[in-house]
C-alpha cells in the first residue's frame, strides 16, 4: 500500500490503523501506553508513518487511575443508594457517589464492598 499524499485520507488511515491495535500489547505503545508506537501504525499500514503525522492523527489517550467501590450483593436485585446490585459486581467509580451514599452502601451487611481503582479518561 502507498502512503496517501493527502493529509486527511493519511490521517483517517492512521487513526484507523490506530483504532485496529492490540491495547493489551505493550510493545505496541509507548511506556506511558498514551500514543501508539509509530512502528507498529508502519507495520500495519504497509508504508512509513512519522510521529509527527501519527500526533497529528491521533491525540495521546490519556488515562488517570480512580477511586471506585465494586460491589456484589448475595441477592439479586438488592436496591441500595439508588442502584441496584446482584451476584455480578457493579463498579461505581466514587466521584459518582455522594458521602451519604457511600457510608450507606459500605454499611449495608447484604453486600460485599471493595475499595478499588478503576482507569477513567484524564479531563
Amino acid at each position: 500500500m502507498s502512503k496517501p499524499e493527502d493529509v486527511v485520507q493519511l490521517h483517517a488511515e492512521i487513526a484507523e490503523a490506530v483504532a485496529g491495535l492490540d491495547k493489551e500489547n505493550p510493545a505496541l505503545w509507548t511506556k506511558d501506553k498514551a500514543k501508539a508506537q509509530v512502528e507498529a501504525i508502519s507495520n500495519k499500514l504497509g508504508y512509513e508513518v512519522t510521529a509527527a503525522e501519527r500526533d497529528a492523527a491521533v491525540p495521546p489517550l490519556t488515562t488517570k487511575e480512580v477511586p471506585a467501590l465494586e460491589i456484589a450483593s448475595s441477592k439479586q436485585g438488592f436496591r441500595r443508594a439508588g442502584y441496584s446490585f446482584g451476584v455480578e459486581p457493579v463498579v461505581i467509580p466514587l466521584t459518582d457517589l455522594s458521602k451519604e451514599q457511600i457510608n450507606m452502601l459500605e454499611n449495608e451487611p447484604l453486600l460485599a464492598v471493595s475499595k478499588i481503582k478503576i482507569k477513567a479518561d484524564a479531563e
